[in-house]
C-alpha cells in the first residue's frame, strides 16, 4: 500500500532541500561605487589607497551556482590589497571559485591568492596570475604558484573581455611543507559539473609553510590593469554546479531527472 506523506512532514522535506551552504558566498550586492572595504572585506595593503569599487554589473557563466546577483569587483588602478575572512580550515580541500573578466593588462603579477587566520600574515598561498599573452594583445595567459610572487605561465589564451570561471584548490596534508595547490580554469563551453581528473595548473607542492586557509584576497598591482572580479563561493567539496530546481507540484515520476530523497524525523517514517 502507498503510504500519503503527512502535510508536516511535506513541509520538512522542502526546508531540508537546501542541505549545504558554503564556506563563503559573495555576490557584491551592495552600493554601486562604494568601497569593497566598507562592505566586509579588509585592507592588509595601500588602505584607502585607491580601493577595490562594486561596479553596476553582476557576471554571469552558464550553470555556476548562482550569478546575476548584485554587482561586482572592480579594479582598475594600482593599490589597496584587501582580503575576506571564511571560518578556516584544518584539513582536507579548500576550493575558492569566482568569475573573471579582464579588460585591459598593464602588467604582469598576481591578483588572487588566499590567506592564514593572522591579521599581519604574507602567508600568500595559491597565487593566482595574469601577463598579457605574448602572441595576441586581445588575450593574456593566467599562471600560478604555491608561494613564489614570480609566477609559472600557462600558454593558454583568454580573450579579453571574456568571463571565465577560475578556481583555485588548496589541499590540506598532515605533516609540515607538504601542502599543495591546483588551478582550475574553464571558459563557457567547457563543463565544470565534477571536478576535472587533471587540474589546469598544478597539483605544486609546498614550497613554504603550510597554513590552514580562511581568508580569500585580492590584489591591485598596476595602474593600468581593468579587471572585474564576481560570484565568489569558498567550499570544502566542488560544489559549483547549478541543480535544475525542483518543479512544484511534486510528482513523485521524473525520476530520470530529480532525486526523491525524504528525511525522517522525531521518529517518523519518510518511505511513501
Amino acid at each position: 500500500m502507498k503510504k500519503i506523506m503527512s502535510f508536516t512532514t511535506m513541509i520538512i522535506f522542502l526546508m531540508v532541500l537546501e542541505v549545504k551552504s558554503q564556506l563563503l558566498v559573495e555576490h557584491f550586492d551592495y552600493t554601486v561605487g562604494t568601497a569593497l572595504t566598507s562592505n566586509g572585506w579588509v585592507a592588509h595593503s595601500a588602505s584607502g589607497t585607491t580601493p577595490m569599487t562594486v561596479g553596476s554589473t553582476s557576471l554571469t557563466f552558464p550553470n555556476y551556482a548562482p550569478t546575476a546577483i548584485g554587482g561586482s569587483g572592480v579594479s582598475s588602478a594600482s593599490g589597496e590589497d584587501i582580503n575576506k575572512l571564511f571560518p578556516y580550515v584544518t584539513s582536507g580541500d579548500v576550493y575558492a571559485s569566482f568569475l573573471l573578466k579582464v579588460d585591459t593588462i598593464g602588467g604582469t603579477g598576481y591578483f588572487f591568492h588566499l590567506m592564514d587566520t593572522l591579521p599581519t600574515t604574507t602567508a600568500f598561498r595559491a597565487r593566482t596570475f595574469f601577463q598579457a599573452d605574448a602572441n595576441n594583445s586581445n588575450a593574456f595567459n593566467l599562471g600560478f604558484t604555491f608561494n613564489s610572487s614570480t609566477g609559472v605561465f600557462d600558454t593558454t589564451e583568454f580573450l579579453l573581455g571574456e568571463t571565465i570561471l577560475v578556481v583555485a584548490k588548496y589541499t590540506i596534508v598532515p605533516g609540515t611543507l607538504n601542502d599543495s595547490v591546483s588551478l582550475f580554469v574553464f571558459n563557457a563551453n567547457q563543463s565544470f559539473e565534477t571536478e576535472p581528473a587533471t587540474p589546469f595548473m598544478g597539483p605544486f607542492a609546498g614550497t613554504a609553510t603550510d597554513i590552514e586557509p580562511a581568508k580569500i584576497a585580492m590584489r591591485q598591482f598596476n595602474n593600468n590593469n581593468d579587471l572585474t572580479v564576481d560570484a565568489f563561493m569558498v567550499d570544502t567539496v566542488w560544489n559549483l554546479f547549478t541543480l535544475n530546481p525542483i518543479d512544484l507540484p511534486i510528482t513523485w515520476d521524473d525520476t530520470a531527472n530529480v532525486d526523491y530523497t525524504t528525511v525522517a524525523f522525531e521518529g517518523g517514517n519518510a518511505l511513501l
